[in-house]
């Protein structure tokens, strides 16, 4: 192997844990962040809200880290594995684009939750911050489907045997729904595990309480 195989696999494969580890922050962080801020609108409850503006900071951060190491990547396909992005791109178009899409909602709702915090409707709030916190999910979405195909070539196949674009075909890989599952299950317990942790650093019990029963 020649050193720049090397660096391609290596720089790729750490990108790829370490992006992995942050958005499984930000998106487990994001889905309790809005259930408390839907907590403290329904309830009236001043520290639902001011537990789910901590949650949401970290969201913050760990959403800056998960942006950098994804772009990270992307400089490391079409840089050093070309020729594979662009088989990828043509043949599972439709699940890099719910991917997309679900990030370009994800990040304007992130600003808008935290810039409008206080400042309009509770209820309107809340239901910014529910957009914000599903969307997060279309991501795995998207992203599980190329995963599934990276063990279990259906689609792929499809388009290198016929040249035609297999469009949902990637969604009825069997592997498919246990890797989207598995990624929802294990984003909500770091999400719930990793506000936990922060809030006993606080002394915070009811917060600690709230990550670990989500976790």
């Amino acid at each position: 192997m020649n050193s720049a195989v090397f660096i391609g696999f290596a720089g790729l494969g750490l990108s790829v844990v370490l992006h992995i580890i942050f958005t499984a922050m930000t998106l487990g962080t994001g889905l309790l962040a809005a259930l408390y801020r839907w907590k403290a609108y329904r309830e009236n409850d001043a520290w639902a809200e001011l537990f789910a503006r901590r949650v949401f900071k970290v969201l913050i951060v760990s959403e800056l880290f998960s942006g950098v190491w994804g772009t990270i990547i992307t400089v490391f396909l079409a840089g050093f594995f070309t020729a594979l992005t662009t088989l990828a791109t043509d043949a599972l178009f439709i699940p890099i684009a719910i991917a997309i899409a679900s990030i370009m909602i994800r990040i304007p709702t992130i600003a808008i939750s935290w810039y409008t915090w206080g400042k309009i409707n509770p209820r309107t709030h809340s239901l910014v911050m529910w957009i914000m916190a599903l969307s997060g999910f279309g991501v795995p979405f998207g992203f599980r489907a190329i995963f599934a195909e990276i063990n279990n070539p259906t689609a792929v196949g499809y388009y290198l045997q016929t040249g035609q674009n297999p469009g949902w075909m990637p969604y009825a890989d069997p592997l498919f729904w246990t890797l989207y599952l598995h990624t929802v299950a294990a984003v909500i317990s770091v999400g719930g595990f990793v506000a936990a942790s922060l809030t006993a650093l606080e002394n915070d019990v009811r917060g600690v309480k709230a990550g670990l029963t989500l976790g």
